[in-house]
């Protein structure tokens, strides 16, 4: 072999042994860093996901925790007794007759979920069960309405189709001979018997509402509705208000009534030419009026809650968000106080002539109906008023001369 063969040979080994080393090397220290990085890297990974896993459980556990927020209780008894307190808390708000608020049996479903239902009846006009029944909606807590029936009694349907019986007819008796042509002058002197308002007759309106329990999560916190407050905005309704008052302005449960005939008035005499005439001063400005909306207002119900007696008034002066306000007693009123609250209407104490001034407002009328309160025409509530207020009463309180 030659020296260079020899020198070849002697690069070719030593290329093949620092290839061999950096082989060796790269096993024993190089690898495990490799892995180590490698499995740095894995870690990693997992916990993004993770962490975006934790995200959404904590978006789930406040989306069920908002749910839990719109129950009335974790026990369906406890549910069901807040439940019907509500209910008939509204059915007086709006004064519904006769009401009558019946539990029912829990169903529980195969998610946990327990339905709470209530059996409700009640009479009242269509105007005062739409309004139960739009202030039910808009309750917040979680409740649903499987079943909602209407109907007119029988009797009242028959009457109003009979011609005879509608308002402004007679009712005659069923005597003959001379005993009915002696009773039928006294029987078209007496005033008709009225079958229905001008809201049409009473309905009688029955009910299937349902409430929600849901079940209790290991872990996870389950707030409740610890008190249930007024009736929300009109956002929590599928339709505007408006819509829903139309339902009482086309009221089919009302009578149709033939339209009065046009009286056309008769002509207009020819002008007459005449020499010219003063100019009348203008009409003075006519006064302000005080109450401008007390047609708008009307009393639908007096009631008593918790101990403390109320008035529930309608007011109209927005058609867009029609709604029932409740007042106590001391409280303004119209143009006065609120001093008493009978069960046929409340007494406003106001100030007429510069003398305090107690008027009576009957159930179901307008503001702009109200009566100076009588001794005579309204004993009952005027003794009511001075068994509440003996030593208070409008005479009682008018100040002597040169006070203030």
């Amino acid at each position: 072999m030659t020296r260079r063969e020899r020198t070849l040979a002697l690069c070719v080994a030593g290329a093949l042994g620092a290839f061999g080393l950096y082989k060796a090397g790269r096993l024993v220290l190089w690898a495990p860093l490799e892995a180590q990085r490698a499995g740095l890297d894995r870690e990693q990974a997992r916990a993004v996901r993770l962490q975006n896993r934790l995200r959404e459980f904590e978006r789930a556990e406040d989306d069920w925790q908002a749910l839990t927020r719109r129950t009335l209780s974790t026990d369906p008894t406890d549910a069901q007794r807040r439940f019907r307190e509500d209910i008939q808390e509204l059915l007086e708000v709006h004064g519904l007759r006769n009401p009558k608020v019946t539990p029912g049996n829990f169903a529980k479903r195969k998610n946990e979920f327990v339905d709470v239902p209530l059996t409700i009846t009640a009479s009242g006009t269509l105007q005062e069960i739409v309004g139960f029944l739009t202030d039910f909606y808009r309750r917040d807590y979680l409740a649903r309405l499987d079943k909602v029936t209407l109907a007119a009694d029988q009797s009242v349907v028959g009457n109003i189709n009979n011609p005879r019986r509608r308002p402004g007819g007679t009712r005659r008796g069923r005597t003959g001979g001379a005993d009915a042509a002696a009773a039928a002058p006294a029987a078209e002197s007496l005033p008709p018997e009225p079958l229905y308002g001008p809201e049409g007759p009473l309905l009688r309106v029955n009910i299937t509402a349902v409430t929600l329990v849901l079940p209790v999560i290991k872990g996870v916190p389950h707030p409740v509705m610890e008190k249930i407050g007024p009736t929300a905005d009109a956002g929590q309704l599928s339709y505007e208000l408006a819509a829903y008052n139309q339902i009482v302005d086309h009221n089919l449960f009302k009578p149709w009534e033939a339209p009065r005939p046009v009286v056309t008035p008769p002509p207009a005499p020819p002008d007459v030419a005449v020499g010219p005439q003063p100019t009348p001063p203008p009409p003075p400005p006519p006064p302000a009026n005080p109450r401008p909306n007390a047609d708008k207002y009307k009393l639908v119900a007096t009631t008593s809650l918790r101990g403390q007696r109320m008035a529930c008034v309608l007011d109209e002066t927005v058609l867009e968000r029609v709604e029932v306000k409740r007042f106590r007693l001391d409280e303004p009123v119209d143009d006065g106080t609120l001093v008493l609250v009978h069960p046929s209407g409340i007494v406003v104490r106001a100030v007429e002539g510069g003398h305090p001034t107690d008027f009576f407002y009957r159930l179901g009328t307008t503001f702009a109906e109200r009566q100076h309160l009588d001794p005579v025409e309204h004993a009952d509530v005027y003794e009511a008023l001075e068994a509440e207020l003996p030593s208070t009463s409008a005479a009682a309180v008018v100040p002597p001369a040169g006070t203030h």
